[in-house]
């Protein structure tokens, strides 16, 4: 599932980028409309944690691809790597990784925390302010696949006043 996920983020920047939202909207209902479909008849025979997961991987795989024959029609998917841009992107990502490492591992660490020094309450609190964390990070998902793909487009700070005024 981790690959179908990552091809589904990795084709859909794209149409995102490009303003074409609809279309990513469209192919997300479908899929989860086909997901619900064969979860809901795989539960009236025989459904488990392996079905299920075995099921999803095969929805996020026909996601991708579904998203890739998209972004094919506008983008050249065959089209050579600027050397430059690899390199720059490599380094993000190494800059990233310990961050990365840390906030995957963050809930698991605080939990062990705070049983090995805290009480019930403490790990009922912990609980309360994750659930509260969900709410910002639906609000921050939401702003990021709205807003950050019109100001991805904004090659300065000038273009970035102007498509400001303009709204």
């Amino acid at each position: 599932t981790l690959g179908g996920s990552f091809l589904v983020a990795v084709y859909a920047t794209p149409l995102r980028l490009l303003s074409l939202y609809t279309t990513v909207q469209k192919i997300d209902l479908s899929v989860a409309v086909l997901r619900v479909l064969l979860l809901g008849s795989l539960a009236l025979f025989y459904l488990n944690a392996l079905t299920a997961l075995l099921v999803t991987a095969v929805i996020l795989a026909a996601q991708g691809m579904m998203l890739r024959r998209k972004v094919a029609e506008i983008v050249a998917l065959d089209s050579s790597e600027d050397e430059e841009q690899r390199i720059t992107l490599v380094g993000l990502i190494k800059k990233q990784f310990l961050s990365t490492l840390f906030f995957a591992y963050q809930g698991q660490i605080t939990i062990w925390i705070i049983t090995m020094f805290g009480s019930a309450e403490k790990v009922a609190d912990v609980g309360a302010l994750s659930r509260l964390a969900i709410i910002f990070a639906i609000v921050a998902s939401i702003l990021t696949g709205l807003v950050g793909p019109p100001l991805a487009r904004c090659y300065n700070f000038d273009g970035l006043l102007q498509r400001g005024r303009a709204h």
